[in-house]
């Protein structure tokens, strides 16, 4: 191999080296902490209705500088609503940009519902590609900050975490009871342990 074929080669294996060196044990997608919808990891969030028309249900989102884990920053808030004659189910969205996410295996967030509004116990996250959704029913819902580690096997459903489009949060009339309640989310993070 002649000098100029090494140096090349020598160079093509450092710049794999810091290519690869952009994988982290963990990847933030929200933590809440400003109001910046859109980043490199995040398109844009939001709460989402089955049907806008229907007064009777709904989901609101805001930030919250009063409900939060840790000193600053801020939680998401979702105020839902699913009392409705009609059949009702709403939540919040949050859309990212094509993310892979098949060298982690959990999904991390806080959680806590608040005690003075009322707050469902049960809340059904959802994690989609462009093909594929994956649900899951968080059932440890408490009026206090609970830390949430899912394996990404219990997203019932997905297969391929190479192109992550959506996390998802539903609020429906057959699961949340109280069908009328708020509760916070915050640092949602993905990890390899």
């Amino acid at each position: 191999m002649n000098r100029v074929n090494r140096v090349l080669f020598l160079l093509c294996g450092m710049l794999f080296g810091m290519v690869s060196f952009g994988f982290t044990d963990e990847l933030v997608i929200q933590n809440f902490d400003s109001d910046v919808r859109t980043d490199q990891v995040c398109r844009n969030f939001g709460a989402w209705n089955k049907d806008p028309d229907d007064e009777s249900q709904g989901c609101v989102e805001s930030l919250d500088a009063q409900a939060r884990v840790g000193d600053q920053g801020m939680s998401l808030r979702l105020d839902y609503d699913v009392d409705s004659p009609n059949p009702a189910y709403n939540g919040f969205w949050l859309q990212m940009r094509d993310l892979d996410f098949s060298k982690y295996k959990y999904l991390n967030f806080d959680v806590k519902g608040d005690k003075d509004k009322g707050f469902s116990k049960v809340v059904k996250f959802e994690l989609k590609n462009g093909q594929q959704v994956g649900r899951y029913l968080y059932t440890e819902m408490t009026d206090e900050w609970k830390h949430a580690k899912i394996p990404f096997s219990s997203f019932k459903g997905l297969k391929d975490w190479t192109k992550m489009t959506e996390f998802v949060i539903v609020f429906d009339d057959l699961n949340s009871k109280p069908k009328v309640g708020t509760m916070n989310v915050d640092n949602i993070v993905v990890t390899t342990d």
